[in-house]
């Protein structure tokens, strides 16, 4: 092989070793070539082909049940736009300066600073600008996003001019100015001292020190010779210090301790802090120190609390909260509104577990710091079914709660377990999230095992939470009566009482106590087997969809419409309004609804219509 040619491809080989780009580009490539295009378990054609789209092929990868959406070389596959993307454009590598642009994602983005005034189209600064502050005496600059004109240490940019301030700057003193070379830059202060030797210090009578100017053979303070302006915008004044002048500052600032530098107050001090109660937070508004609760909190008789004092929320698993004074019922993720005020469980929710390729300890900044590329990162590879994200912990691992519009199948679970774009030991999840190999763990979650453990915990002890397949009920525990069951999506609850007696009159259902046979989920239950009754006073969503509360008093001429069986049993109708429910294995009892180890069965249900007719006519 000749020479060149095998320099050549050290070289190839060195840059997709060391760049992201086209290591990933290759690793692509090796992808490509390693893909299992077959599909026994007929992965792609169940979920794979759909989330993938018609721009991305489906790789399936039966061996972990899982698959992969595959791009072009230099490409990766964006699930939430459903289109393949450029690893070099705006999501992979933003611009820290000026407009990203790379035509939709599918070309290497360039960063246009056109719109900042000083630059060119490609962020430089421009002739003009340089111009301008050449005839300031000045030199163009570009500090953070803005193009301004640096009269160098010494120097200070007054009315298009730039006017020495060495002496003006009394926290530098004559030796660090000798040092610094700036003794030549004003020569209204240290008198007599030699540049070339710092360190051979004059007579303190024959100079002036910094902040003092020499007049008629004297040492007068900058602010009493009225040429402190280009330090005091504001004014100056005569300090009880040592100092030679101070700056005044105007309302909503405040003097640092240099003397001369203006800060924006944001915080009391200490004598403002004093004046607070103790449950009180002291804080800047409008540059007046006042006294208040803290955001969470609002003020009641003199004490300031976190508590809901006027709004009691209508659904009993919705939220108050206080903010800004102002109380607020909320459905926290999972659960959603579904309309008539309230909390419903239409959603799916599972625990996203992982750790960083990050050596150093998870602090609050670094958290903060990574949740836009994790959140960016997550809808990129599972795309608009994911709903909502709720960051749980930032410990050990990154905790987060993923809510998904629908019940996701486990091969598309299995994408935040598999690498498909590994670097070493890090895998690398476009847009730009790095997560240790082999740490991503996504799991269905049990809200009963803590999301809802504090409605429990409100209730004391008067409910208990059972998970029955995809549906969550809660019940009243034993000994209880309960009535008035409710059904908002896969959550149904019942309201409880001690005694019979305690319950309502205007109870739509006939009280029971818990110890009798329990009615099936999804029906309304006096205790009587195999007789649910349909709502159609007030139509309530079938469980696993979103409910919205619309009233409907039709009756279904076909039992099965409803969708009454649970956990994909099958409705089949039978003679008048008797329907049974083929459950899957298992599956047992009358809608499919409790969990066993048998074999599908078949149970007869009666709709009794005439029940469902009185409860109309009554409402």
């Amino acid at each position: 092989m000749k020479p060149l040619l095998v320099f050549a491809l050290a070289v190839f080989a060195w840059n997709a070793r060391t760049s992201p780009v086209l290591g990933l580009a290759l690793q692509n490539e090796a992808n490509e070539d390693q893909a299992i295009h077959e599909d026994p378990k007929g992965i792609c054609k169940r979920v794979g082909s759909s989330i993938c789209g018609d721009l991305a092929t489906c790789v399936a990868l039966p061996a972990i049940d899982s698959f992969q959406c595959s791009c072009r070389n230099g490409e990766f596959y964006d699930a939430n736009d459903k289109r393949c993307k450029h690893w070099q454009s705006c999501g992979p590598l933003p611009c820290k300066l000026g407009n990203c642009i790379d035509e939709n994602g599918s070309k290497k983005r360039h960063c246009s600073c056109r719109a900042i005034p000083g630059l060119t189209e490609f962020c430089r600064i421009n002739n003009d600008a340089k111009f301008k502050c050449e005839e300031y005496g000045a030199t163009a600059v570009l500090k953070g996003d803005k193009v301004t004109c640096d009269c160098g240490p010494a120097k200070k940019l007054i009315n298009k001019k730039c006017v020495p301030v060495a002496c003006l700057n009394f926290t530098m003193s004559c030796e660090e100015l000798c040092q610094k070379k700036l003794l030549d830059k004003d020569d209204r202060c240290c008198q007599g001292w030699n540049v070339e030797d710092c360190s051979k210090t004059p007579d303190e009578k024959g100079y002036c020190k910094t902040g003092y100017i020499s007049r008629n053979n004297s040492c007068v303070d900058a602010c009493t010779a009225n040429v402190a302006d280009p330090l005091c915008p504001d004014g100056c004044k005569s300090p009880a210090t040592g100092r030679p002048f101070e700056c005044k500052c105007k309302k909503g600032f405040q003097l640092a301790e240099d003397g001369l530098t203006c800060t924006e107050r944001r915080v009391c001090d200490k004598d403002e802090k004093k004046r607070c109660r103790e449950d009180q937070i002291c804080g800047i508004v409008n540059a007046e120190a006042k006294c208040s609760c803290k955001v969470h909190q609002q003020e009641k008789d003199g004490v300031c609390t976190d508590q809901c004092l006027v709004k009691e929320c209508s659904s009993p698993f919705a939220n108050c909260e206080v903010y800004l004074g102002m109380e607020t019922c909320f459905c926290t993720p999972p659960l959603s509104s579904i309309g008539n005020s309230k909390c419903g469980l239409g959603k799916y929710s599972y625990i996203l577990r992982f750790r960083t390729n990050d050596t150093s300890p998870y602090s609050d900044d670094f958290c903060k710091s990574k949740e836009e590329d994790i959140r960016k990162a997550l809808r990129t590879l599972f795309g608009a079914q994911l709903v909502d994200d709720t960051f749980l912990s930032c410990e050990e691992d990154i905790v987060i709660r993923l809510t998904f519009s629908q019940k996701q199948d486990p091969a598309v679970l299995k994408r935040i377990e598999t690498c498909q774009y590994l670097r070493g030991d890090v895998c690398i999840f476009p847009p730009r999230l790095y997560i240790k190999e082999g740490s991503a763990k996504l799991e269905e979650e049990d809200l009963c095992t803590e999301y809802f453990q504090e409605q429990l915990n409100k209730s004391k002890g008067m409910y208990v939470c059972q998970k029955v397949g995809d549906n969550y009920l809660f019940k009243c525990r034993d000994g209880l009566f309960s009535y008035n069951k409710v059904t908002s999506g896969r959550l149904t609850h019942w309201s409880c009482a001690d005694k019979r007696e305690d319950i309502p009159p205007e109870s739509s259902e006939s009280p029971k106590s818990v110890t009798d046979k329990e009615p099936q989920p999804g029906t309304e239950g006096s205790g009587t087997k195999n007789t649910p009754v349909p709502d159609v006073t007030d139509k309530e969503p079938q469980p696993g969809t979103e409910g919205t509360g619309t009233k409907s008093t039709p009756v279904p001429d076909d039992p099965c419409s409803s969708s009454p069986c649970l956990n994909g049993g099958v409705c089949k109708p039978g003679t008048g309004k008797i329907f049974t429910c083929e459950c899957p294995k298992g599956f047992k009892g009358n809608l499919c609804e409790e969990k066993n180890s048998g074999v599908s069965v078949q149970a007869p249900v009666t709709t009794i219509l005439g029940i469902a007719i009185s409860l109309l006519l009554l409402r």
